[in-house]
């Protein structure tokens, strides 16, 4: 896991200087085992981010859940609001025709 996918696509790229040495039978066997752990790493790589994404869309949809309960309590708070400044204007009426 210390290459990354990137560095031994490059690798096979380049073509097979490093093994050079042995018969051409070795040499592709050796490629091909690299090709076979880099579509291993790729997939394991393609899961990992298939499982983020999912996980971010269910974030999101909580995440629009929640916003949508503050917009929710907002106006909640601002009708409890307003009403407690009725209540408390018609209390001062009131307390002004008591004369206390």
């Amino acid at each position: 896991e210390g290459v990354s996918c990137e560095g031994r696509m490059q690798g096979l790229k380049r073509g097979a200087s490093a093994d050079a040495e042995g018969p051409p039978g070795d040499i592709k066997r050796r490629k091909f085992d690299e090709l076979l752990e880099v579509s291993k790493a790729m997939n394991t790589r393609t899961e990992q981010l298939n499982s983020i994404i999912a996980e971010q869309g269910r974030v999101d949809t909580q995440l629009a859940k929640l916003q949508a309960a503050q917009v929710q309590l907002q106006q909640r708070r601002s009708t409890t609001q307003a009403e407690v400044d009725r209540l408390k204007a018609h209390y001062d009426e009131l307390y002004a025709q008591v004369g206390l």
